[in-house]
């Protein structure tokens, strides 16, 4: 089975190949992201490469800190009226009041999905925190929109790898 940074590619890539309506394009720029994230994270460990995505110069093109190909929505980020297929959600810590937490992020993931509707196919969440009881208010959210198409890949970050885990568990 093919290793792909700490994580069976046969999990991530068929899974994105699969989301109806998402253009070859699209794909490769998911893929690109989940590729980048996990090569980053292995070299330099998930804090570094949380802070700088998050900073504030971080960019947004090809030679972006996420390795995103086209433009997408990012948490947190710079609100954007704009609505792209792909949504990349980084969070670091389950403290409510932090802007970064994953309390907050996902709230702020829940009404992307409400305003970008038809439009978001891909989330690509990445978190080095995952406690059922800090997340549930999020879970029936989240997995409406993967009924109703849209793909929540949940990636934990671990020492230096990410694991995919369910948004259930």
């Amino acid at each position: 089975m093919a290793r792909y940074h700490g994580h069976p590619m046969v999990i991530i890539g068929p899974r994105i190949e699969n989301v109806e309506g998402l253009s070859p394009e699209e794909c490769a720029n998911a893929k690109s992201i989940v590729e980048n994230l996990g090569v980053s994270i292995e070299k330099r460990g998930y804090q570094d490469v949380f802070d700088e995505i998050t900073s504030a110069d971080a960019g947004n093109g090809s030679s972006s800190a996420l390795g995103n190909t086209l433009p997408v929505n990012q948490i947190p980020g710079v609100p954007c009226e704009e609505c792209y297929p792909v949504t990349v959600v980084l969070a670091s810590g389950d403290d409510p009041e932090s802007q970064t937490g994953l309390p907050h992020s996902l709230r702020r993931l829940r009404s992307q999905l409400i305003r970008c509707i038809g439009t978001t196919k891909v989330v690509i969440l990445v978190t080095d925190t995952w406690e059922t009881n800090v997340v549930e208010e999020s879970l029936q959210d989240l997995s409406a929109h993967e009924e109703n198409g849209v793909l929540v890949l949940l990636l934990l970050a671990v020492g230096n790898r990410l694991k995919p885990h369910p948004i259930d568990q």
